[in-house]
């Protein structure tokens, strides 16, 4: 880690340009604020993701982080859906996102003793608005645990700090094994600054080079199997 005594920046540096994020283009905006719930937004690709409780929070961090996926929208697409009683009605969903393949998944987050409210929309959603989106999810806390957050959080911290260099050489490292498994604290070696090297594991793991073995908050005694 380079310590702020040490740090002596390069006169000829191109300063790094700052571009305010785009607003989410969602059908509706969160209230900034509210006493019972946790609202607020991050940021995917210079586009503003809004959430709007702790469960929407938890699960945009997790679409964020998932691998292939290169857009993500808050509060949207908005739907036109027949309930069972025939009547038509209005439903936001509150994520879309695309993977780099193309294809678009429609997401509502409830939670799992909440779900069934969803059928019906599901079940009912007009053919027009299905051009928006490939296919629709509910995603509950099962799948956005507390532990997947974190993960998640991690990742994305990984995805934007880590250097090119120190990714290369751990890949390095790890050529040949494939296959095999390792855990996270034999990743460290003396040769490397212990910050560098742990935002390159996050990034070979964000890179499923490293996929753990077992579901959970990942920490220095997981597990990964390592795929080349």
């Amino acid at each position: 880690m380079v310590s702020a005594t040490s740090f002596s920046p390069n006169p000829h540096d191109e300063p790094e340009l700052w571009v305010p994020p785009r607003l989410h283009g969602g059908a509706r905006n969160v209230p900034v604020k509210h006493m019972l719930k946790t609202n607020g937004a991050s940021v995917f690709d210079n586009r503003q993701v809004q959430h709007e409780s702790e469960l929407e929070q938890q699960v945009s961090a997790v679409i964020q982080a998932r691998h292939g996926i290169v857009e993500v929208r808050s509060q949207f697409p908005k739907v036109a859906y027949v309930d069972p009683e025939g009547k038509l009605r209005e439903h936001i969903f509150d994520y879309w996102a695309r993977f780099e393949s193309g294809f678009r998944l429609a997401i509502a987050v409830k939670y799992e003793r909440e779900k069934a409210k969803l059928h019906p929309v599901f079940a009912g959603v007009q053919t027009i608005h299905r051009a928006l989106f490939d296919d629709m999810r509910i995603m509950t806390e099962r799948h956005a645990t507390k532990d997947d957050f974190r993960n998640a959080k991690t990742i994305l911290w990984s995805r934007e700090f880590h250097d090119e260099g120190h990714v290369r050489t751990l890949l390095s490292e790890l050529h040949g094994q494939s296959g095999s498994q390792i855990q996270f604290f034999q990743l460290y070696a003396p040769h490397v600054e212990r910050t560098d090297r742990t935002i390159a594991i996050w990034r070979l793991i964000d890179l499923q080079v490293l996929k753990p073995v077992q579901r959970g908050r990942v920490n220095e005694l997981t597990w990964f199997t390592i795929n080349l």
